[in-house]
């Protein structure tokens, strides 16, 4: 019975890692393809396409925040785990969770220097240095400053809100610049990611010129992007370890706990995010409102999504409904770096003037129908190696350095 328990326990936390790798593209896939702003504002970049608004309301109310969300509360969880295995196999533990973290920042650095701006292992990895020294923390004490730090960027866009009123004139065309791009602000970002590679990497070593001024609408703008990448990410991986010490990460809680947090977390959290929608449209999607107080519906609404999510994973990992399926996520998520890594590849290839060229000349629908090909792919080729190989490439790469030694990959 304690293996089966074990077995599926493990099961449930690689099909949920799957899960959310897989539907992290479903919002990256925006960021690859499109200037960056295109992420977050639908009227920039072919407002009149197919099914632009229809697919950008449902990603933004499903997917936005949601799957980091997930893999940060995962990422939090499998630190202890790790930390647990390290005891189990007489391994130091302190020394293997700063060699490990320590190579994932140097993984995420050289990710998002040669490859793509939108990394989040460099984040990830510096996050996690904190949280060695919050182990041994009780759950309750966790979960709390785990809420509170995800808040954070609350309480930052509730102020901003305010302060963005009485900025200065060229601080409020800065930001409006920002969140609806000039043309040939436009064309130029479209030019240079249909171009060469050297030039795309002098941009991401050098920036953008036009983006760096001295104004306020600027630096506020840049301090929020930091309170708000740091402030979910760490806050959710303390939840993670909280909610891994009491075994609602795990499969070790009764099914009814996990259908409450199936139907609580999505009967509240959609209407949240689906709330922050209509606000976009009542205020037309402008500056002011939409850098700052706009995010706020759907941060609540991440937490609550997140918690559904996890619900219904959970319960359905207790099912043999699909199970062919499950397997397959199983497997995406055993080699979550490898295929994050993968994705950047694949799409680098897609829409960069290195391989096809198609940045800037696809939309959102036909993105729809990449991003399932690509999905289609991954899937496919973990099952695939997994058959052969213990860990994904990336994973091997990581754990060898990390453990000082050439880890064993041959099944």
């Amino acid at each position: 019975m304690t293996a089966n328990v074990k077995k599926t326990r493990i099961q449930s936390i690689d099909v949920l890692r799957g899960f959310a790798l897989l539907g992290l593209l479903s919002m990256n896939i925006i960021s690859f393809s499109m200037p960056n702003i295109a992420y977050y504002n639908p009227t920039v970049v072919m407002a009149d396409a197919p099914l632009n608004m229809p697919i950008f309301s449902l990603m933004y109310v499903m997917a936005d925040q949601k799957f980091m969300g997930i893999f940060s509360l995962l990422f939090g969880a499998s630190t202890l785990l790790i930390l647990q295995s390290s005891k189990k196999a007489s391994i130091s533990e302190i020394k293997l969770h700063f060699s490990r973290n320590f190579w994932l920042i140097i993984i995420g650095f050289l990710h998002g220097l040669l490859l793509w701006e939108g990394d989040v292992l460099l984040i990830y990895g510096l996050c996690a240095l904190v949280l060695y020294f919050l182990k041994d923390f009780k759950p309750a004490i966790l979960f709390f400053a785990g809420l509170f730090l995800f808040l954070t960027p609350v309480a930052y866009n509730l102020v901003m809100g305010w302060l963005v009123l009485h900025l200065d004139q060229s601080s409020t065309i800065w930001l409006q610049n920002y969140w609806s791009p000039p043309l040939h602000v436009l064309t130029q970002d479209i030019r240079l990611f249909q171009g060469d590679y050297m030039n795309q990497l002098n941009y991401r070593i050098e920036g953008s010129e036009q983006q760096y001024t001295d104004n306020d609408g600027y630096g506020f703008h840049g301090l929020g992007q930091l309170v708000d990448f740091f402030g979910r990410s760490i806050g959710m991986m303390l939840i993670g370890m909280a909610a891994f010490q009491k075994g609602v990460i795990g499969d070790l809680k009764p099914s009814i706990f996990y259908l409450n947090m199936c139907l609580l977390g999505f009967a509240i959290g959609i209407p949240l995010a689906i709330l922050g929608l209509v606000t976009f449209h009542h205020y037309d999607f402008e500056a002011n409102y939409s850098l700052f107080l706009g995010r706020i519906p759907n941060h609540f609404a991440t937490l609550f999504i997140v918690t559904g999510y996890v619900g219904a994973i959970t319960l359905w990992c207790r099912t043999k409904t699909l199970r062919w399926l499950q397997n397959s996520l199983a497997a995406v998520g055993k080699m979550a770096l490898t295929n994050y890594v993968a994705q950047t590849v694949i799409a680098g290839f897609v829409f960069y003037g290195f391989g096809l060229g198609l940045y800037g000349q696809v939309n959102r629908l036909e993105l729809l129908l990449i991003m399932l090909a690509i999905w289609s792919l991954q899937i496919v080729g973990s099952v695939i190696w997994l058959r052969c190989y213990i860990y994904g490439p990336v994973e091997w790469i990581w754990r060898s350095l990390s453990y000082g030694r050439v880890a064993k990959i041959q099944r």
